[in-house]
Parts: C-alpha cells; sequence; structure tokens
C-alpha cells in the first residue's frame, strides 16, 4: 500500500490509489475495519497510573514469557492485557535484542483493566499506524515520486 500511497495536505488521513481507483483510509474507516472503540481520548489520558517502571526496559518476549509461567489469577490477566496491547494496538513486530520496550503507557494502564476496557485503543492504534506511514515518510522515501513500475 505505501507504494500506492498519494501525498495530501491531510495528515489524519491516508489517500491511496489502487487500480486507478482512488481510496481513503481515515479514523472511520479505521474503526469500521477494526471494531475497536475510537472516540476521543479522556481528558489527561497520558497521565493516567501512578506505577512506574524507572531503569525496567521490559520487551514484549519478557511479557509473553512472564504470561506463560503464570497461574490463573487476577495478575495473569493484567499480563495478557499487557502482552495484547504490545502485539495488536501497538503492532510490535521486533524480536530479540532489537525489540522494542513495552511502552510505559501500557504499563500503567494495566493496573486498572476497567481504563483499559473503555480507553480508545482504536484511536491510539490509528494514531500510531498514521505516524508511522506517514505521507512525508512514504514520499520522502520516493523522492516525492514513485515512478511507474516500481513494484
Amino acid at each position: 500500500m505505501l507504494l500506492r500511497i498519494v501525498d495530501v495536505a491531510k495528515r489524519r488521513e491516508g489517500w491511496f490509489i489502487v487500480n486507478g481507483v482512488l481510496i481513503r483510509y481515515g479514523l472511520r474507516e479505521h474503526t469500521l475495519i477494526s471494531c475497536l472503540n475510537c472516540r476521543n481520548y479522556p481528558l489527561r489520558y497520558k497521565e493516567f497510573g501512578d506505577r512506574k517502571f524507572e531503569g525496567e526496559l521490559i520487551r514484549l518476549e519478557d511479557v509473553k514469557a512472564k504470561l506463560l509461567n503464570m497461574g490463573s489469577n487476577r495478575e495473569r490477566l493484567k499480563m495478557m492485557v499487557l502482552f495484547c496491547l504490545g502485539n495488536v494496538v501497538y503492532a510490535q513486530t521486533k524480536v530479540g535484542v532489537g525489540a522494542n520496550v513495552v511502552l510505559d503507557f501500557f504499563q500503567r494502564d494495566v493496573d486498572d483493566l476497567e481504563f483499559c476496557n473503555t480507553f480508545p485503543w482504536g484511536r491510539y492504534s490509528f494514531d500510531y499506524m498514521v505516524k508511522k506511514i506517514s505521507h512525508s515518510h512514504a514520499m520522502d522515501h520516493f523522492g516525492g515520486l514513485v515512478k511507474e513500475k516500481t513494484l
């Protein structure tokens, strides 16, 4: 899809040309496809949670290993939520030494499962996706123009 991106002024949505048809991908389409809550963020959501993980770098692999070794209890449910957030909502794909750490925001959120249940994870994942495949990154990569027969 990145090869078919169209550079437009709107930075909160993606436009692609597929088989000559212009296709929009915005928050509305993301909501329909993901079925996740895409409402507005709650006020001061970035300040949520009092738990800090200073000095600890927790990778998704660490969460998975701990999850597999835990018994059935509430802590395991929190670990499952943390694993899901890191795998699905934030889509971390690297493993091993170069793996990304699980976000502090996620680590703080799992302490309150009601907050996790009502938080607009769809909007969060959409914002992350837009940031990662922003128009400027794709256009910079191709020098502002995708040439014919690039595929």
